[in-house]
């Protein structure tokens, strides 16, 4: 069992909660979040978790929908404010892994290294929504979904008894303001809003081949050059999720979100070289000039990332919060190609025509059927260069030296871009908008050593 007191960068200066497995509130406006969490929130009269004066309404204690107190009992509590919460049957997560090598010695110094590696990991850290809709029904592959609107659990919208200023109207069902559609369905507590729970229900999955060259040291030469292809499997992991993850909704079967994770990269290939240039015996001014120079190079290339396409908006209708906001996977269009999908362009990376959303396509309430990690980002290509010289000093004593560098990253300047915004509707929706590398840097040092 794990409890936190405090969420980084947030609830250090916000507000600290007092009951756990509760940690924090997430993005609590001020004028809600006055103080922190009252010690009693869990267990006083009229708490949240406990019922208020209309027992036909559960969980009414936070002083609308029937309890006898006004909205909000608990200074820093409000319905809709998003809850972080540990899962209180957490499990030890742990990693299998397995490996078979083959290595082999070639001509000129140079060894092989042929690997294959796989890895298991169970009980992965993750989050899900703990407080998601409860489903209205089902689809013909098991899957839930949320089309019946016909849940009474909750209140009504616009909830009459929610005279607050800043959610007015608003009950714990509803998505943030300005955000349509209105949920109609109830979530398992529909006296709170969205609870962020990390739990360890993840999985992952990762075979790679590894091939590896190396040449020792020989005639002023070594060189080592590493490829792996592989592939990176899991049900979404982390205890902060990136890019388009969306947190698992318990409803749905743990495998809908088994896809390529959001550190997939199929191919990546590293090459580093030193080469000590020859030089001359002569004590002139000749060696002074040839003598001691050396190169170095580092080569990377690397297929893009996998990412997720995402829908803005509760479009399953089942109130799984994002990363900020409320996303579900789109549908698959009627027109989606897997191999003309990617567009490649830094102004469209991927064609946002070839997927659909639910509301668009007759589906709303339903979960999206586009895989997780189905789509590819932006590969990486960037060389390292740098030259070396060592200028022997010797009245400086056996250590003088004078050491020139030369160094150039990304010395073909080319651009490496992130990850487009995963969106198929709304402004920039499948463009990239920003870059990962800096432009080409040329460093110059001299270094004396005595």
């Amino acid at each position: 069992m794990m409890y936190d007191v405090a969420t980084f960068g947030m609830s250090t200066f916000l507000e600290v909660v007092g009951d756990p497995p509760f940690r924090a509130l997430q993005a609590c406006p001020p004028v809600i979040c006055v103080t922190s969490f009252s010690p009693g929130f869990l267990t006083d009269p009229n708490g949240a978790f406990e019922p208020g004066s209309n027992p036909n309404l559960p969980f009414n204690g936070h002083g609308g929908f029937g309890a006898s107190t006004t909205f909000p009992l608990f200074p820093g509590y409000g319905p809709l404010t998003p809850l972080n919460v540990d899962d209180y049957n957490i499990k030890q997560p742990y990693l299998m892994q397995w490996n078979f090598s083959v290595d082999q010695q070639l001509p000129f110094g140079v060894g092989l290294t042929v690997s294959y590696v796989g890895t298991r990991g169970v009980h992965i850290w993750g989050q899900s929504e703990a407080n998601p809709c409860v489903p209205s029904g089902s689809d013909s592959n098991g899957f839930p979904n949320w089309v019946n609107a016909a849940n009474a659990e909750c209140p009504a919208y616009p909830d009459p008894t929610n005279t607050f200023p800043v959610t007015a109207g608003l009950h714990a069902c509803s998505p943030a303001p300005g955000v349509p559609p209105v949920i109609p369905d109830g979530r398992a507590n529909c006296f709170f809003g969205s609870y962020d729970r990390l739990d360890a229900n993840s999985r992952t999955w990762y075979d790679g081949l590894q091939v590896t060259l190396q040449k020792r040291l020989q005639h002023g030469l070594e060189f080592q050059s590493a490829y792996t292809w592989s592939k990176n499997l899991d049900t979404g992991q982390g205890q902060l999720f990136i890019d388009s993850e969306i947190r698992a909704n318990p409803y749905a079967p743990l495998n809908y979100n088994k896809g390529r994770s959001v550190v997939n990269a199929t191919h990546n290939w590293r090459f580093t070289t030193l080469y000590n240039l020859p030089g001359t015996k002569s004590e002139g001014v000749t060696s002074k000039l040839v003598n001691g120079w050396s190169v170095q190079n580092i080569v990377s290339v690397q297929s893009g990332f996998a990412f997720t396409p995402v829908d803005i908006g509760d479009q399953s209708l089942s109130g799984i919060n994002g990363v900020n906001a409320y996303v579900d996977r789109p549908d698959l269009a009627s027109n989606y190609n897997a191999r003309t999908v990617i567009v490649g362009k830094p102004s469209q990376w991927f064609d946002t025509t070839m997927f659909a959303t639910q509301d668009s396509n007759g589906r709303l309430g339903h979960l999206g059927n586009s895989t997780r990690g189905i789509l590819t980002g932006p590969g990486l290509f960037n060389w390292d260069f740098a030259i070396h010289k060592d200028n022997k000093l010797a009245f400086l004593g056996e250590a003088g030296n004078l050491e020139f560098r030369a160094e150039f990253f990304n010395v073909f300047n080319h651009p490496n871009f992130g990850l487009p915004n995963p969106s198929v509707t709304g402004f920039k929706a499948g463009e990239i908008v920003r870059t990962i590398q800096d432009a080409r840097d040329i460093q110059l040092a001299l270094k004396l050593n005595f």
